[in-house]
């Protein structure tokens, strides 16, 4: 039976150290069992982001098995994809996004009594004053936290499971044991905080998206759509059985919220976790063929670059074809693949503004000191380069930096290391597998980057988010930006 823990509070009111201790004892309960917390605060400057970083290592080092899924936006379309019985959700639900950044459209009473809402639908009441500080002005600031008001005095109660009320400590709300959120789907409730908040507050949880995770997308009939061959495909019926054939498709499909109808995947699809446990069927150009017609998928999809598409067909599988470049090509892909399967296309225009605002929001974490610089990213040995014209050359250029790859040299441009010498830029990205054969470059060590330490180097699972034109194309964004904000933070 999957469990979701929702913990709300301020700065400083021991959010983390009651999630940390939910995890140990879940992952001590029983052998197989995963913990994950998923973060809502918002990186919008690089100090937020070291803190939020420093953050994610101390809390691996004191309870080693407990990930962290750093989601600011959308806790429905997370809780969606990474509900598992064995897995435990805690929800970290700081009190000033509550109300600033999921209810910026109300006016400051109104975010009030929203929030107090949520709250107080688990039998949990407190002051007016709790939320001073907490107006639409101070969006994303860590002074005036919830909880103190203009005269400095902390007011604030926390919520016990027993149900009654005590007065806190701490500055700011402190419901160390509010601990009881579990979705609609959930087939047992304790006779505690549980039961009672959900069936008194439902309506009011649906302001930070969790109610919405409680149920799948409501499907409606698939359209026809035309791939990037130029075929027009129509499913019969809303697809049982998928298999994805890209990584890039298989974390789209899951965004859409259709990853449970996943039945298949290619070697190198690892997003979400829950796809690590499909079958594997061969690699995304050299597919095993046997072993996907033994899955009997309803739809398969892939890349232009496979070359089994007719193959498939002529066995009598329904074959789509998605090839994305660029951000706008992840735009279509997504609506494409809504109408596909029959996912409402506002959901996909839903997971598109989330990806947009997300890589804005990183744009704007990027240090003055770093705009227009010029950048070199390298995508794969070879080497091989993004260029403008590649999503994530365009993710480059939204942060406002240079490339120093030609545009006429296309969109992934192999290069020779002597090109690196001469473009000489001030900063240089790639994934560590790159690294291990960019050191021996000729010249390598008389770039200016290199001699000044501008050389960022990410892990092969941050090369697999920023490498992959999909839904983590956000992600994929604030990776750069901190690298820009740690290379170049003060001056060029």
């Amino acid at each position: 039976m999957p469990r979701t823990e929702l913990i709300v509070g301020g700065q400083k009111s021991g959010k983390s150290r009651r999630a940390e201790l939910l995890a140990r004892d879940w992952l001590a309960g029983a052998a197989g069992r995963e913990a994950a917390l998923v973060a809502t605060g918002q990186a919008w400057d690089a100090e937020m982001h070291a803190r939020i970083a420093r953050h994610q290592r101390d809390r691996a080092e004191r309870v080693p098995g407990m990930a962290t899924i750093e989601e600011p936006r959308d806790l429905a379309a997370v809780l969606a994809v990474h509900s598992a019985p064995h897995r435990l959700l805690v929800v970290d639900c700081l009190t000033l996004w509550l109300t600033n950044w999921l209810m910026p459209a109300m006016k400051e009473h109104e975010q009030k009594k929203a929030s107090s809402a949520v709250l107080e639908s688990a039998g949990c009441s407190f002051s007016e004053s709790a939320f001073a500080g907490a107006g639409p002005g101070d969006t994303g600031q860590q002074r005036d936290r919830p909880g103190r008001d203009s005269a400095g005095r902390r007011r604030a109660c926390l919520c016990r499971c027993a149900g009654h009320v005590e007065p806190a400590g701490g500055s700011g709300l402190r419901p160390r044991d509010f601990d009881g959120c579990r979705p609609a789907f959930a087939t047992e409730m304790k006779k505690s905080v549980y039961s009672r908040w959900w069936m008194r507050g439902a309506a009011a949880l649906a302001l930070c998206g969790l109610a919405a995770s409680a149920a799948a997308v409501p499907l409606v009939a698939p359209q026809a759509v035309t791939d990037d061959r130029g075929r027009t495909i129509e499913l019969p019926r809303n697809p049982q059985r998928i298999v994805s054939l890209l990584p890039s498709l298989t974390e789209s499909v899951c965004a859409l919220q259709m990853c449970d109808r996943l039945v298949g995947v290619d070697r190198y699809s690892n997003w979400p976790a829950s796809v690590r446990k499909l079958p594997v069927l061969g690699g995304g150009i050299d597919p095993n063929i046997e072993a996907v017609v033994a899955m009997k998928p309803d739809v398969v999809l892939l890349s232009r670059a496979a070359r089994v598409a007719d193959r498939l067909e002529a066995l009598g599988l329904q074959v789509v074809v998605v090839e994305v470049n660029s951000q706008q090509g992840v735009h279509k892909a997504l609506a494409r693949l809504a109408r596909l399967l029959g996912v409402p296309e506002a959901e996909a225009e839903k997971v598109w503004r989330e990806i947009n605002a997300g890589v804005d929001a990183a744009a704007q974490s990027v240090p003055a000191s770093a705009k227009n610089a010029r950048v070199y990213f390298e995508v794969n040995r070879g080497p091989y380069a993004a260029g403008p014209q590649s999503f994530i050359g365009e993710t480059l250029a939204r942060l406002g930096v240079r490339n120093v790859v030609p545009p006429e040299l296309g969109p992934f441009p192999r290069l020779s290391p002597e090109f690196l010498l001469r473009a000489n830029p001030d900063v240089i990205m790639m994934g560590s597998r790159s690294m291990q054969v960019a050191s021996s470059y000729p010249g390598w060590e008389r770039l200016a980057a290199v001699q000044h330490r501008r050389v960022c180097v990410f892990a092969q699972d941050e090369a697999d988010i920023i490498v992959r034109p999909g839904p983590r194309m956000a992600e994929a964004a604030r990776l750069m930006a901190r690298c820009l904000a740690d290379t170049l933070g003060s001056a060029k």
